[in-house]
This record gives C-alpha cells, structure tokens and sequence, in this order.
C-alpha cells in the first residue's frame, strides 16, 4: 500500500490547485485510489454518512471539527457526555490513532496496541 500512496501524491502534483480545492471533485479520486476522504492519506476503511473514510475520527470530522477531552481513568467518574465517544489512543497523535471503545469495561483491553495510551472524550465542540 505505502508504494500506492507514493503513486497518489505524484499524481497529485500535476493536478491544478483549484482542482484539489474542489471536495467533490477529490472525493471521487479519494474513493476510486480507495483512500480516505478526510485526510486522503491512508486506506479506507469506515463507510459513513455517503463517504469513506480511514477511521471514524476522520469520518466525524468531515461533520464537525471534533475535540478530545483527556481523562484520568483511576479517578473519572460519570457517563460518557452525550455527542461524544470514549475513545483510547496514542499520546500525542489522536487525530490518527483514537480506538473507540463501547464501555468503561474496555479499558486496558487495548493498550498493548499503543506506546503511550491516553485515554478520553471524542466528541463534537
């Protein structure tokens, strides 16, 4: 896949600015090279709300900008806020790294996946 990528952004260089300004436009090339419409760098993976996207960070961002509330998961207490996920990810690099989790019981399960797990709240502004 990374040697497809490189093809992809060599073919973008020769495409004209307002060309890649049109999201519509870069959509359909996104969708036919398989890539992500948000960021249109990785593999797409999660199909959602008529788009294709790498990871459902990227698909809710495409909606709203969306923002990580960090927690201190020995000491929170409380529900997940409406509107937002519980997510763990890598220190550092949420936007491309958060894992949503479905419960507070998740929690642990997935930090062998990670350097330096963070955990918290994905969710709109």
């Amino acid at each position: 896949m990374k040697e497809n990528l490189n093809i992809v952004k060599e073919n973008l260089m020769n495409v004209p600015q307002f060309i890649q300004s049109n999201k519509h436009i870069m959509d359909g090339v996104y969708d036919k090279q398989g890539l992500c419409n948000e960021c249109g760098e990785h593999k797409a993976v999660v199909n959602y709300n008529d788009g294709n996207y790498c990871n459902w960070y990227c698909a809710k961002k495409e909606i709203n900008k969306m923002t990580f509330t960090e927690i201190d998961v020995n000491t929170y207490s409380g529900n997940v806020p409406t509107g937002a996920d519980l997510v763990v990810a890598e220190s550092g690099d949420v936007e491309e790294t958060a894992l949503v989790l479905y419960g507070f019981d998740e929690i642990g399960m997935f930090d062998d996946e990670f350097n330096n797990p963070v955990y918290g709240f994905l969710g709109d502004k």
